[in-house]
């Protein structure tokens, strides 16, 4: 079969921004092509698959990020951003797909859902989340009672949250085991793996280990900044290890690029808790300045969260 499938508008592949769904794509794309399917995939703009994935055609796009329904509220209307990169990205993508097999759709939201309805190119999705979003759980609804094989769900108790969906077609996310080391050992220190977000639980991971007298290592993006701020002032000082994110895959023994969460700065004077600073070229701190120049955001007059250390 000859597949299209549509990434996440919510950052390029290896931001982070578009979290779990990055590593299923992935995943799903060695599969099909291991079964000898052939792959295009429509992305943002600096989007990377994994190198094993070269067989994959990637396309870019160019457009203004989705807002994530699990940032919004639950009754919220539906949004569109002009020149909107989820649109753009299906217009592409619905245009490849004239001379495909099937458009699969990995963004939870509602245009592709809906377009299912008014198109003849056969449009599949991944439902990644529970219901996040009465419009879209009412749209599902409709696009499944006509449509049932044209949605999958990665487990039984995710699939559960749309009471209407009876027999779920479930697809695992897929982790190629080859890419991890087991570790046999039942001492510390614990990993907490996943972007730094509220609806993520990070503080319930933080608890547990502290409980346990174990350090947290923490490996993902920090995409709220305050919240983790917060989570830092929560719990005794070295509670949490700030690994960092890789922004894309690796094996062991290669070499790779590291954004770095390197822990935090102290001794410092007159901060402002929850404030942004950057680093000036002269090498003073300042509450502007490029994205490039970030330093940190500070948990305290005098200690601050690192937030990149590559100066």
């Amino acid at each position: 079969m000859r597949i299209v499938l549509i990434s996440t508008p919510i950052g390029f592949l290896g931001s982070g921004k578009g979290g779990g769904v990055e590593l299923t794509l992935n995943s799903l794309v060695s599969g099909l092509i291991s079964l000898g399917h052939s792959v295009e995939v429509v992305a943002p703009k600096n989007s990377k698959l994994h190198e094993s994935n070269v067989k994959a055609k990637l396309h870019f796009v160019e457009g203004e990020d989705q807002i994530s329904w699990q940032h919004q509220n639950y009754n919220s209307p539906v949004s569109i951003p002009e020149n909107s990169l989820l649109a753009g990205m299906l217009e592409k993508g619905l245009d490849i797909a004239k001379h495909a097999d099937v458009l699969l759709n990995m963004s939870y939201d509602w245009l592709p859902i809906w377009m299912t309805l008014n198109l003849e190119i056969p449009i599949a999705h991944i439902i990644s989340m529970g219901s996040e979003s009465s419009v879209i759980s009412n749209l599902i609804s409709k696009v499944y009672a006509k449509y049932p094989n044209n949605f999958a769900f990665h487990s039984k108790m995710q699939a559960n949250d749309y009471p209407f969906i009876k027999k779920p077609t479930i697809i695992g996310n897929g982790f190629n085991l080859d890419n991890y080391i087991f570790q046999d050992s039942v001492k510390g220190p614990l990993a907490w793996v996943g972007r730094v977000a509220p609806e993520k639980g990070l503080e319930d991971a933080v608890y547990v280990a502290n409980k346990l007298g174990e350090k947290l290592k923490v490996w993902g993006l920090i995409e709220d900044e305050m919240y983790a701020s917060n989570i830092e002032k929560s719990f005794p000082q070295g509670a949490i290890d700030w690994i960092g994110f890789l922004s894309t895959s690796a094996s062991d023994g290669d070499t790779v690029s590291v954004n770095i969460i390197s822990g935090k700065a102290t001794g410092l004077t007159g901060l402002v808790a929850g404030t942004k600073y950057y680093v000036g070229g002269d090498g003073s701190l300042s509450t502007s300045g490029d994205v490039a120049n970030e330093f940190c955001i500070a948990v305290s007059q005098t200690e601050c969260l690192i937030l990149n250390s590559n100066f």
